[in-house]
């Protein structure tokens, strides 16, 4: 087992890769889960060391870097860092992936293969789950968000479209840390929607696919500045799942939004990252339109299935590895 990506640890799993001898080692890169400031730099020279070796590589950027600029000198420098070792790893890997085209852009003039992440939850899924892909009208309309998703903006929204129907239930799941968790609970009592809402964190998967599949709508309002940078993207094992499930999802377009999978009124449904008002607008006009309501549903599970699904991932791998 390895204890720290240091390097005793870097040592010990490449002792652990010469014993086995294996063709390939999938790479999965995150530059926070190697390092706690982020800056990895051990990580790129271990896959050299491992391709030199014999062992050929296939890398994974689940993410790349943070932004150049994000208020902070510091922030830059980070940024810089971060890139460099991701242009390392791209030059040492033999084939490389990513889920979505900033991500790739980041690492030209390298070839990236773009791959939406697919649902962790795949396996678990039932094609005769309680859900049909077809909207039903009900005395309750359930709402369910990520925990890590409910900002102050997500509260605006929800308190303002609760105010205007009282049929809504919210349910929050997922895992939290607890200075989310208070947070969380101090908005809900502040906007007296405690009474109307659930929260299951840290939860078993079995858990989080049943509540999932029990949402009418999903949220997903990811932060976007006003350079419209950040949005939705396919690296969300979450969205992943509400599309896996047929739910219709809410989310905000950025930069990383790849508008030819995610397309508004089709296969999500966008609201704007800064006018509260003009989201209810928006959202209630969308809560009214039963056949729209049935086309994303039915558009997001042929989303899934065309291109998120894991067997186009792992058929991508398969042919990685024969070639």
């Amino acid at each position: 087992n390895i204890t720290s990506w240091g390097v005793i640890g870097l040592i010990s799993l490449f002792r652990e890769i010469r014993k086995k001898k294996p063709k390939w080692i999938l790479f999965q890169y995150v530059p926070y889960a190697y390092s706690k400031i982020g800056i990895p730099i051990l990580i790129p020279f271990f896959l050299l060391i491992v391709r030199i070796s014999g062992t050929r590589i296939h890398a994974n950027f689940h993410e790349v870097s943070i932004r150049l600029w994000n208020g902070k000198v510091s922030g830059i420098v980070r940024a810089i860092c971060q890139r460099f070792i991701a242009y390392l790893i791209s030059l040492f890997a033999n084939s490389a992936q990513t889920s979505n085209k900033y991500y790739a852009s980041l690492l030209f003039p390298f070839k990236i293969k773009i791959l939406p992440i697919p649902s962790n939850f795949e396996t678990l899924y039932k094609h005769t789950h309680a859900g049909s892909l077809f909207y039903e009208e009900k005395s309750e309309q359930i709402i369910i968000s990520n925990a890590n998703r409910c900002n102050a903006y997500f509260f605006d929204i929800i308190y303002m479209l609760f105010s205007l129907n009282p049929i809504y239930k919210l349910i929050i799941i997922g895992r939290v840390t607890p200075i989310e968790i208070l947070f969380i609970e101090s908005q809900l009592k502040k906007l007296k929607l405690a009474d109307r809402t659930e929260i299951y964190v840290n939860i078993s998967s079995d858990k989080y696919v049943e509540l999932f599949a029990l949402a009418d709508i999903y949220f997903q309002l990811e932060v976007v500045n006003k350079n419209g940078k950040g949005g939705v993207s396919a690296k969300s094992g979450a969205i992943a799942t509400a599309l896996m499930l047929g739910i219709p999802t809410i989310t905000i377009q950025g930069d990383l939004t790849d508008t030819e999978l995610f397309e508004d009124r089709k296969t999500v449904l966008f609201i704007p990252a800064h006018n509260p008002q003009l989201c209810i607008d928006i959202i209630d006009q969308f809560i009214n339109n039963q056949q729209l309501k049935n086309d994303i549903k039915q558009n997001a599970r042929r989303l899934y299935l065309n291109n998120f699904s894991w067997h186009l991932t792992c058929a991508y791998i398969e042919s990685v590895i024969a070639a």
